[in-house]
């Protein structure tokens, strides 16, 4: 299949992929087969990954967790191999992503321990490129998981670092929303401690920087009014505790472009 031309086999494989429910003439099985060879020859085509991504949504429908489990360790060892050759902008988001994937195959298995480690890889590789700001995200998201698992005092730590990368890290659009959310974290997490004050200082300080009348403003807006009442905090849209490891895996459509 395209001896020499990987991109375009690629793209035809991730349509397969796509395709397959309706195509009884392919299994999974072996379709992955050919994926998997494809992955083998060119290792470092930056089209390969694709099809291996609709691949992990397939079994993941197909409930067959261990499979997609297995696929997606190959996307994460594919995308690891480029950004190492390529570390460019490109790369360092394909490695990304492909870890946020497999977290994603993890978190579905209830496999906590491989889901943080994808999570310190995501953080080693970001600082390795000199993004602290993907750094500051991926130890946002640790903290995260300990706000959630109840650890208060190691998620108020890791946002805190979170807090002070984004500092370091300088102003613009992008920085400002993100410094805003991990501060909102350390609000929530003020509040599950019973410190009212504290979380409304941070909520205060998340302010700062947003854009006014933005969806995100309205949202910190209506924890701080929330803390202040004394009231549950809201539910949000766009301030979610945990981010990482989130895909849904749903179906694409036939028609859906896969350029």
């Amino acid at each position: 299949m395209a001896e020499d031309d990987p991109d375009t086999a690629a793209k035809l494989l991730q349509f397969l992929w796509v395709l397959l429910p309706n195509n009884p003439e392919l299994t999974k099985d072996e379709l992955r087969s050919v994926t998997f060879d494809l992955a083998d020859r060119f290792p470092f085509s930056r089209s390969v990954p694709l099809p291996l991504r609709e691949a992990v949504g397939a079994y993941v429908r197909a409930e067959d967790l261990t499979t997609a489990t297995e696929v997606a360790t190959r996307m994460v060892t594919l995308a690891r191999a480029l950004c190492r050759e390529e570390p460019t902008e490109d790369t360092l988001h394909s490695h990304a992503f492909a870890l946020d994937t497999l977290a994603s195959v993890y978190r579905l298995r209830g496999m906590t321990e491989q889901f943080t480690a994808c999570l310190v890889e995501l953080i080693d590789v970001q600082f390795e490129h000199a993004n602290p700001c993907g750094a500051a995200w991926g130890v946002r998201e640790l903290g995260a998981l300990d706000l959630l698992a109840g650890d208060l005092d190691a998620a108020v730590a890791k946002f805190s670092r979170a807090e002070q990368l984004y500092l370091e890290n300088g102003e613009d659009a992008e920085t400002s929303s993100e410094l805003a959310e991990c501060r909102v974290l350390l609000g929530r997490t003020a509040l599950a401690r019973g410190d009212r004050d504290t979380a409304l200082v941070h909520f205060a300080r998340a302010l700062d920087g947003v854009t006014c009348g933005s969806t995100l403003a309205r949202e910190v807006e209506r924890l701080r009014d929330a803390a202040q009442r004394g009231q549950a905090l809201p539910d949000t849209t766009v301030l979610r505790i945990g981010e990482f490891g989130t895909v849904t895996f749903e179906r694409p459509s036939p028609t859906t472009s896969t350029t």
